[in-house]
């Protein structure tokens, strides 16, 4: 399962690159509900192909370090990537005027180059830490002007014990963009150690899903924030992250 973190109060959206029949699902409670929800159901769940969504297989011991030259999103543990105009979100100024930072827990070095070891996230609720589902990130030229928005996703989701001795990435683009950032891929590639194809288009399909629950009280957060959000952003080394994906 492939999951981008785009989430509401009362719903969570996300992806499942999964062989599905395109319907709509509702699952209602046997419990006799209360009366000013009785015509609503307890839990709500919609999925829908996309049909334009490509993706470019990227593999090889310089691909965590070539990516990160190339997208918004800071890939490795130890590179500066800072946008100094913005806060961190772990930065809560106090009533006092003062600074207060939440502990932050770091990622264990690790040799990036070797192994198929997932995904580098920077912002986590105790820090960084290591996944492999989807992160939301985006291509930018030479000038630094954004050319698209993508999703990088680490493939396979879960690893065997037959890991692969080099990271992979899948990057979910849109179809009108995809030869583009080949080409962009191509001219920086240089003498990188990647490799990297287009995947054909009917072996990969794109599902966006939807989760709701209309009966939610207003004070109580969506039970995928603690079921899911918050324990996928703990992970500090591969091994961890494999076993929860």
């Amino acid at each position: 399962m492939f999951i981008s973190r785009r989430c509401r109060i009362k719903g969570f959206t996300l992806k499942n690159l999964l062989w599905f029949r395109s319907s709509s699902t509702r699952f209602v409670s046997t419990e006799s509900p209360d009366a000013s929800a009785i015509t609503k159901p307890d839990g709500i769940f919609n999925y829908s192909l996309l049909e334009n969504r490509t993706y470019i297989r990227i593999r090889g011991p310089d691909t965590v370090k070539f990516l990160n030259g190339l997208v918004t999103s800071k890939l490795l543990p130890h590179f500066i990537k800072k946008n100094l105009t913005t806060v961190e979100e772990n930065e809560v100024p106090t009533e006092e005027g003062t600074t207060k930072v939440d502990p932050i827990i770091p990622v264990p070095e690790f040799d990036a180059r070797l192994g198929n070891w997932g995904l580098y996230n920077e912002k986590g609720i105790q820090g960084p830490y290591i996944s492999r589902f989807g992160l939301y990130s985006a291509f930018l030229n030479g000038k630094g002007k954004l050319i698209t928005d993508t999703i990088i996703y680490p493939t396979p989701v879960t690893v065997s014990e037959q890991i692969s001795n080099y990271p992979e990435y899948l990057l979910e683009l849109h179809g009108n963009v995809v030869d583009k950032i080949l080409h962009v891929l191509q001219t920086h590639k240089l003498a990188n150690k990647i490799k990297f194809e287009k995947i054909d288009h009917s072996s990969l399909k794109t599902w966006d899903v939807e989760v709701q629950f209309p009966n939610l009280p207003k004070d109580i957060e969506n039970p995928w924030f603690d079921n899911l959000l918050d324990p996928m952003a703990l992970p500090k080394n591969s091994i961890d992250a494999n076993n929860f994906a």
